[in-house]
């Protein structure tokens, strides 16, 4: 999980109201050996797909997600002959 610089606000009422928003990615999906990887970002809702070699056969998740809390959802794919 990596969280970037963080956004302080803060409002200008009669009591100072100070947070800090967190911007939550995931990290670059791994590589899987004897497969191609596709991905179109590192935000939640992001989705990476993974497509085994010719003649090699997936065992785990071949499309996961990077989640609200900066994971990937399901269990990483291998491929094997």
């Amino acid at each position: 999980m990596t969280v970037d610089a963080g956004i302080t606000i803060v409002l200008l009422t009669p009591r100072y109201i100070c947070f800090t928003i967190a911007v939550i990615t995931c990290s670059e999906p791994d590589d899987v050996r004897d497969a191609t990887k596709t991905f179109g970002g590192v935000q939640p809702g992001s989705v990476v797909t993974y497509r085994c070699n010719h003649g090699y056969t997936s065992s785990g998740d071949l499309m996961r997600t990077c989640t609200p809390t900066g994971g990937w959802s399901g269990v990483q794919p291998t491929c094997t002959r």
